[in-house]
């Protein structure tokens, strides 16, 4: 499978675009409840691609996942079953490609609090899906301009959590349901400014739960952002070497958003580099 099995928190990045990918459980320091143990542990991706046209093509994979619950429960691994279908495509001579995929997720054994107890213990409990869209475009409408967008719709949601049966339905902590990627890149090749390109980027989040609430606070939100990126650049040969020097700007609007934490994003920052290649 082309991809992990971390759809709920994917993210999209390029150049001027930054993101991070993240797969987080629940955690914590109680002792575990009695579980069966297990010694061994497996899993199957697999998947095919048929070529409808020379232009088209679509595919299916499958994937199964698993991710440690730590020491709290050594024998007892989260476990993932990930569905996506699609199609992809590259036309007018490779200038214009891209691909539309349905996906659906689903993950269980999930530690979770169990906010009845005086005392904090973590149960495995429950069942996640994540199921939605996504598409992917990348169009070079000339030699010198390059354009790439990313919009991904999903519903992420507690299926099942007997530790808190009242967050069932709700949004899954750390997920944004939607969210949209634009970059862009414009790169001059003739004239006296050879060499200069400039870049602009733009990312939206929606709404979104801060990780670790799911139990305690599952009605805080946090709410949806853009940020807005660009840079300049300009890029020369000396001798047998090339060089590139970059300046950005990120998050020029100096939005104030939160991650997918309970943490601050990154203010506007600016970023001056210098890159040689030989």
């Amino acid at each position: 499978s082309r991809r992990r099995h971390t759809r709920y928190w994917r993210d999209w990045s390029s150049d001027v675009c930054s993101s991070d990918l993240d797969l987080r459980a629940s955690g914590g320091q109680a002792p575990s409840i009695a579980v069966t143990p297990r010694t061994s542990f497996d899993s199957l991706q697999g998947g095919f691609a048929y070529r409808v046209t020379s232009a088209v093509n679509v595919f299916y994979s499958y994937s199964e996942s698993i991710q440690s619950n730590g020491a709290q429960f050594p024998n007892n691994p989260q476990e993932g079953v990930g569905h996506e279908f699609g199609t992809r495509f590259e036309l007018l001579g490779g200038r214009l490609s891209g691909s539309v995929s349905w996906f659906r997720v689903e993950r269980t054994n999930i530690p979770r609090r169990d906010p009845n107890l005086p005392v904090p213990i973590d149960r495995l409990s429950g069942k996640e899906r994540s199921r939605g869209i996504e598409m992917d475009l990348f169009w070079f409408p000339i030699e010198s301009l390059q354009l790439v967008a990313n919009y991904t719709d999903m519903d992420p949601i507690v299926v099942s959590n007997t530790a808190s049966p009242v967050t069932q339905g709700s949004l899954i902590d750390s997920a944004f349901p939607r969210s949209l990627n634009f970059f862009g890149k414009y790169t001059f090749k003739q004239g006296p400014v050879r060499g200069l390109h400039a870049t602009i980027g733009a990312n939206h989040r929606s709404s979104s739960r801060p990780y670790g609430t799911l139990e305690n606070l599952y009605l805080l939100t946090h709410p949806g952002y853009t940020t807005i990126s660009a840079g300049v650049g300009y890029a020369w040969k000396s001798g047998p070497n090339d060089w590139t020097v970059t300046m950005g700007l990120k998050n020029a609007t100096d939005k104030f958003y939160f991650t997918d934490t309970s943490i601050p994003g990154e203010r506007r920052v600016a970023t001056l580099s210098l890159r040689l290649k030989f």
